[in-house]
Parts: C-alpha cells; structure tokens; sequence
C-alpha cells in the first residue's frame, strides 16, 4: 500500500499569494501528499464572523465584507489578476453577500450562519486549486467538498460527528485520488 500524506495548511498559509505559493512547493517536493485541507484566509473568518452579528451597524457590516473583499483582491493582485480566478472568486463575494442578506432577515438562524462562515475555506480552494495548476508541470487537483462528507447530527453551532457516515462518504476521497494529483478538502463545513 502507497503512502498517503495528509497535509493541513492554516489561515497565515492561505492570507498572501507567496505563502500559498510556499504551500505548493512543499506538495511538490512530497509526493506522499496526497490530501490538503485548507483554512479560510487569515482574518476572513473574523469578518464572517461579524457578518452574522445583526446588532452591528450596516456600517460595520459593510467594513467587514469590504475587509474580506480586500483580502482577496490582495492576493489576485499578486497572481495578476488571473480572469478565471477573478471570476470564481467575484461569485464568492456575491454568494457572500447574498447570505448576509439572509441572515440579517432570520437573525436566530444558526444554520444561516454556519453556512456563511463555510466561505473562507471555500475561497482558500479556490486559490490553491489555482495556485496548483499554474506548476510546471501542472499538479492535477481536485476538489471534494468536506460538506459531501462529514456527516453531523445537524445541531449547528454544536454539531457532533456521524463517525458511521463519515467513514463510508470517506470512499469520495479514494475515488477522487484515483483521478487527481491532489485531493483539496476545506477544514469548516459550516
């Protein structure tokens, strides 16, 4: 049986294009690393985090969704503002917003808010699946969303794993090794 490594990368790891960059070079010199599990950027979930505060001002909402707009245009300014990146992550900003509008309507929603702070994994998957693709040569990734398997008992804001489901959705991952490089999983489900 090969060996599989399985290589988890925090919020600083995913906060600026060199230290993804950084992130990269060490999948490309372990070839063991088949598996990565990325954080949100460093302070975007601070900012999600606001966002599901309805008692701060729109004020104060607007400096947070602009904080986290900040952060990422940052780091597409360093890769050059690539337009595939820029549009994948332009929709990120709008389903942002959209569920910030949300919960703003239906404050108590503890699964609104879960889901809104699920979305600075999802825009470290969507740089590093980038930042992957543009090695020479290309490393293949692939993306299984961590929703499709991490089953809970659906308790948001204390959800308890389903070790049961967990382990039988966890053949996506074997099955997505077999057509990938490398697996990118994000280490929040919402």
């Amino acid at each position: 049986m090969r060996r599989i490594i399985c290589a988890k990368f925090g919020g600083r790891c995913m906060s600026t294009m060199c230290t993804i960059k950084q992130c990269v070079d060490i999948i490309m010199n372990e070839p063991a690393i088949k598996l990565v599990v990325v954080s949100a950027p460093f302070g975007v979930t601070d900012q999600l985090v606001k966002l599901c505060q309805p008692e701060l001002s729109d004020e104060q909402h607007k400096l947070c969704f602009e904080g986290i707009a900040a952060s990422i245009t940052q780091i597409l300014n360093d890769f050059g503002q690539p337009k595939s990146l820029h549009v994948t992550l332009s929709k990120v900003l709008a389903d942002i917003a959209d569920w910030h509008a949300q919960i703003l309507e239906n404050p108590s929603s503890t699964v609104l808010k879960d889901h809104l702070l699920a979305f600075g994994e999802i825009i470290s998957v969507d740089l590093f699946q980038y930042a992957l693709a543009q090695q020479m040569p290309p490393i293949k990734p692939h993306f299984v969303d961590a929703r499709q398997l991490i089953t809970t008992d659906a308790n948001h804001g204390q959800a308890q794993p389903n070790l049961m489901a967990i382990a039988k959705n966890s053949v996506k991952i074997w099955q997505a090794l077999s057509q990938a490089d490398v697996v990118i999983t994000q280490g929040f489900i919402g």
